[in-house]
């Protein structure tokens, strides 16, 4: 990981739609459990792997996502989101 921990879990990119209500949405850096697709490279990573968990109720129904952390990683490089106290 080239950032700190809170980097990856401030900058999160979940596909929620502007047109619906999100309550309690907390994204965390995690090890996953199992395998999980991450949604912005729509590939598969196996267990053990460091990935930001997006949660949140979603016009009222739960629903989580999960970010690979070289997407996450992308998306601060190209938009100029870190200083560099965040590096790690």
């Amino acid at each position: 990981m080239k950032y700190k921990r809170y980097i990856y879990e401030r900058n999160y990119l979940s596909p929620i739609d502007r047109d619906v209500e999100v309550l309690n949405k907390v994204a965390k850096l995690v090890t996953t459990r199992k395998a999980h697709f991450c949604w912005v490279c729509r590939k598969t990573f196996p267990k053990n792997t460091a990935m930001v968990c997006e949660r949140a109720f979603v016009d009222g129904k739960p629903g989580s996502c999960y970010t690979c952390i070289d997407c996450i990683d992308d998306f601060i490089e190209e938009n100029e989101i870190i200083a560099e106290e965040g590096k790690t």
